[in-house]
């Protein structure tokens, strides 16, 4: 993701990183299942398509500010990773949330003797 910032400076530092990616399996499902398992199975597939649904729309609105507001294709080098730069912190910040919550809700609770 950082390496990506410097994608204004040659292509290379795009690409490069999504060939790196594409080598690790992900998750293989595994956020899916857990999210399902959540839920009766009876409502699994509408919460499945709730879920796919809502990435959908804010993933659309998300590249649609970034479009409007962020990008510049007349920017050329520092100014240009502005943006990504912008997006870094704020996915950093949003994994160490993640982190956090899982850190302080995620643990089971200890019975005291």
């Amino acid at each position: 993701l950082i390496i990506q910032n410097f994608g204004p400076f040659g292509a290379i530092f795009l690409l490069v990183p999504r060939c790196f990616l594409a080598l690790c399996p992900g998750d293989g499902g595994a956020d899916a299942a857990f999210f399902s398992s959540q839920f009766p199975r009876e409502a699994q597939a509408s919460a499945n398509g709730l879920l796919i649904a809502v990435d959908n729309i804010v993933s659309g609105v998300s590249r649609w500010l970034y479009a409007r507001f962020l990008f510049d294709p007349a920017a050329r080098g520092c100014l240009a990773m502005l943006p990504l730069s912008a997006r870094t912190i704020f996915t950093l910040l949003s994994n160490a949330l993640c982190w956090y919550a899982w850190w302080r809700y995620g643990h089971p609770k200890r019975k005291e003797d």
